[in-house]
């Protein structure tokens, strides 16, 4: 029965939403990706620009369900707390980006998603950054698997390096992009596909 609903929503959704596979900033962005046994569908991809220089390519994926519609861009409270996986992927386009700036980068991103109250989920915040102690290189990709009541695994060219198992830190961490307070808000339109 599960497999026939299954079947029933990816022949709704194949015709619902009809993303395109595209290039951006010379990054492929794929009409999907798989995680485990669930696939996700592209729902938009933004270039982030630092001071006239384009430092990474994030794209919004997001698990299908039979009541979901294509998202926009005020749908942040659906991306931050439906039960559907979301995931955010950043792949690194610029050989600018090091370890060091992308951990200021993303901490500041947490002050901002928190309204500079992060104490309650630190803890997880530096589990987090654990995974950019190794040197980032031009295309590299970070995957984060945002996992509705579990939390967000993490994977780096394809390779899970972690699972944080912290609800409170999933949201924190779709906030930074997808937030009423994110990074870039021209960024986070653009990952809705708007």
């Amino acid at each position: 029965m599960k497999l026939l609903f299954n079947l029933v929503v990816t022949i709704i959704f194949s015709t619902v939403i009809n993303v395109e596979a595209k290039t951006l900033g010379d990054v492929y962005i794929s009409e999907s990706i798989k995680f485990d046994d669930k696939i996700l569908l592209a729902q938009g991809a933004g270039v982030r620009s630092r001071f006239f220089i384009d430092l990474y390519v994030a794209s919004l994926f997001s698990e299908p369900d039979i009541n979901s519609k294509r998202l926009s861009a005020t749908d942040s409270y659906e991306v931050l707390n439906g039960q559907s996986l979301k995931a955010i992927r950043l792949n690194i386009v610029s050989g600018l980006i090091s370890s060091e700036k992308m951990l200021v980068s993303i901490e500041e991103g947490f002050q901002l998603a928190t309204n500079e109250n992060s104490k309650e989920i630190d803890i997880y915040i530096t589990e987090f950054v654990s995974v950019f102690d190794q040197p980032i290189e031009k295309k590299d990709q970070f995957t984060f698997i945002s996992e509705p009541g579990v939390g967000v695994h993490v994977l780096k060219n394809n390779v899970r390096l972690t699972s944080i198992n912290n609800e409170a830190f999933r949201r924190a961490l779709l906030s930074i992009w997808l937030g009423t307070s994110p990074v870039d808000k021209s960024l986070k339109r653009d990952m809705f596909g708007k």
